[in-house]
């Protein structure tokens, strides 16, 4: 276990194991580090490539899993909360994904929700099935904790005809607006 451990942690390299022999592999290593961030993000991220990979997995044996870790400190990782988001957007579980976003600024520091607003503005692009009206309400709260998204939400007003919400925004936010 200490040695996967270490293998894990020191690098990003393919290994040659299979998705069982590696899954149960983070499993052992996380009864050894449960509180270990590091470990958890590179146990959701591998089962995030399994099923993009279209491994067969039955996500709802590790969700457990991974839920009763969050009620211990690692609630206060942004890249474990990231990490899971984009799990349940490879699952297809979209309204889990918002929720698990939800939750993320709920324990998280507030001098993180920058942090976590990057990754659920570049999931949201990612993903062609999101709505413009919600894309708009993620952008319409990512700019309270980032004004920087401010250019994106006029964008996005623009695009769908809403001068009112794009006129809103050139008040709000000239500064940002300007060309670069």
């Amino acid at each position: 276990s200490n040695a996967f451990l270490k293998s894990i942690l020191q690098t990003n390299k393919k290994t040659s194991k299979d998705f069982p022999t590696m899954t149960s592999d983070f499993l052992s290593a996380l009864k050894d580090l449960p509180e270990s961030s590091v470990l958890w993000i590179k146990y959701i991220e591998h089962l995030t490539k399994g099923i993009q990979d279209e491994e067969d997995i039955q996500l709802d044996d590790h969700l457990p899993r991974i839920e009763d870790a969050l009620k211990s400190s690692i609630n206060e990782s942004v890249g474990v909360w990231g990490s899971l988001t984009k799990l349940l957007m490879a699952a297809g579980r979209f309204a889990a994904a918002r929720e698990c976003f939800q939750r993320a600024f709920r324990f998280t520091q507030k001098s993180e929700h920058r942090a976590l607003w990057k990754y659920y503005v570049n999931l949201m692009k990612e993903n062609r099935f999101i709505s413009d009206d919600m894309r708009i309400v993620i952008y319409q709260q990512a700019i309270l904790d980032d004004p920087k998204y401010a250019r994106d939400l006029f964008d996005l007003y623009v695009q769908a005809g809403n001068i009112d919400g794009a006129f809103r925004i050139l008040v709000d936010h000239s500064g940002l607006l300007k060309e670069d």
